[in-house]
């Protein structure tokens, strides 16, 4: 009986945590509101309801540990994130697994179907890859690495830079520096623009 009535009061904590209003959503906020500050992480963050975007901690802290959801928008996640789709996630390091993935700097691995990050630091793996900067690995049917490609889906991110990475797939196409490994690779800023099998820009 006490146990039924703990996982009752805990039941209703986290939903009371699930459906409380932010207040900044209705907070007039002054400029010194406006001033970010120095948030403590947490080791878990599930996202319960997938038409809406409560979470059980605020979105804006930073993650040291698992984050679930379905349409998972978090700022700094470090371990392993789990959602249908991933986007306007400002920093992503570990392990994540999506259908869509659109973000800023990823580190680490990143599985899904298609998107990518604006600057790739790690193991992209995907039917369709993007980024705008590649300084790891992109491992995909199609890659392609290309200006503001991520920006016309209105993410914003760090401006990235020039990056060395390797693309290894069934069409390349790059406008950055690189090796390319695939059926056909295409790089317009390469001495070669188009070559089939391997390609190289420097």
């Amino acid at each position: 009986m006490l146990l039924l009535i703990m996982i009752s009061l805990l039941c209703v904590v986290v939903m009371w945590r699930a459906f409380e209003v932010p207040e900044d959503r209705w907070q007039v906020k002054s400029e010194t509101a406006m001033v970010p500050e120095q948030k403590t992480a947490t080791p878990l963050q599930i996202q319960l309801l997938p038409w809406r975007s409560y979470f059980v901690v605020d979105k804006n802290r930073p993650v040291r540990g698992v984050a679930m959801g379905y349409f998972l928008q978090q700022n700094d996640i470090q371990g392993v994130s789990m959602a249908l789709m991933h986007a306007s996630n400002d920093r992503k390091s570990g392990v994540s697994l999506s259908l869509v993935e659109l973000s800023g700097t990823s580190s680490g691995l990143a599985m899904y179907l298609a998107g990518g990050p604006v600057k790739n630091n790690g193991l992209t793996v995907g039917l369709w890859n993007m980024a705008e900067c590649n300084n790891g690995v992109q491992l995909g049917l199609l890659n392609q690495i290309q200006e503001n490609i991520i920006a016309d889906y209105s993410m914003k991110a760090e401006k990235p830079r020039d990056g060395f990475g390797v693309q290894a797939g069934v069409v390349n196409y790059s406008e950055g520096r690189g090796v390319q490994f695939g059926l056909w690779n295409t790089n317009p800023n390469g001495w070669v623009k188009h070559f089939p099998l391997i390609n190289i820009c420097l």
